[in-house]
Order: structure tokens, then sequence, then C-alpha cells
């Protein structure tokens, strides 16, 4: 659990603590300084809050939307978060603080790279796999410069992985 949820929860704690009633109030006192001293937080660490601001965060494609969450969760940790989506314009708006927004966009342009990248290596694992190949390919493309040996190994275990499929055409299938 990360120290932002831990905080969140003692302030929960803390407010009981100050307006509940009876062996209520007292409960949450005694279950408040046991946390408190467990995690190591002092009391002007809950009442000192971050402030928060709403942040877009602009993608393109429907995969760039999930790993954008992933980041998120994984920054964040799990629980509840506030977000909501722009209408058709594909941009996520997350509340959250200064810090947390500069290693989110770290982040997700770190993995969006990486995954862009494995993308590459799986569109040629899968054309490999299932031979389709385009023969007359100009060489003047990006995409047919050479290989590395681990390159060309991790794209043969990607095939690997791959379920073998024949087409059949149906024009040879009505003949």
């Amino acid at each position: 659990m990360s120290r932002e949820l831990i905080i969140e929860k003692l302030r929960k704690i803390a407010a009981l603590a100050e307006r509940g009633i009876g062996g209520e109030k007292v409960n949450a006192k005694s279950q408040l300084e046991k946390l408190l001293e467990k995690h190591h937080i002092s009391l002007e660490d809950l009442n000192t809050r971050k402030p928060r601001r709403t942040n877009a965060f602009k993608y393109f494609y429907k995969w760039q939307r999930e790993l954008l969450f992933d980041c998120y969760h994984c920054l964040v940790g799990s629980g509840s978060f506030e977000y909501y989506r722009a209408r058709k314009r594909k941009t996520l708006y997350f509340e959250m603080t200064a810090l947390q927004e500069v290693e989110l966009r770290d982040m997700f342009c770190y993995y969006k790279k990486l995954y862009a990248k494995e993308l590459k290596r799986l569109t040629l694992a899968f054309t490999h796999k299932h031979h389709l190949f385009n023969y007359n390919q100009d060489d003047s493309d990006d995409s047919s410069k050479e290989l590395s040996k681990e390159e060309i190994a991790a794209i043969v275990r990607m095939m690997q992985g791959i379920e073998p499929s024949s087409y059949v055409s149906r024009n040879r299938s009505l003949e």
C-alpha cells in the first residue's frame, strides 16, 4: 500500500477520533496512535495536504489509454482514483500532485516507447509465422533494417508463442 493511501486512511481514523462518540472515539484514538507509530507518520503529516490539481494526458490508441491507466495504478497504487475523459478528444484527466504528474508522464512515455517497439516485433513475428511477406518491399523503408541476433531470437520466441493457423480462400473452396 502506498504512503499516500495509508495517510488517507489515517486521516479518516483521525476524523473519527475527533468527532466520534463514546467508545468509538476512544478506539479510534488508540488505533490511530498504533498506526502512526507503525508507519512512522506524525500527526503533522496527516494535517498537511499536498495540493492536487487536474492534469490532462493525451493518448491516440486504445492500447495507450490502457497503458496510461496501468501506469497510473502502478504509481498511485490500487484504490479509488479520480479521472474523467474528454468526449472524442482522447484525453484523460487525473487528480494528482505535481510530483505524481511528472512521474506519470515520465513512466507513460517510457512504457509507450517500449510497447511500440514490442509491437513492431510482434508484427514481424506474426507475418513470418503466417508467411505474409511483401517480396516487393522498397529497400528505403525503415522496417527493412538488418536485425541483430538478439532481435531475431526475440522474434523467433514470439513466433513460437503464436498459435498456428492457415487461411483458406473462399474462392478456392467454391471451385
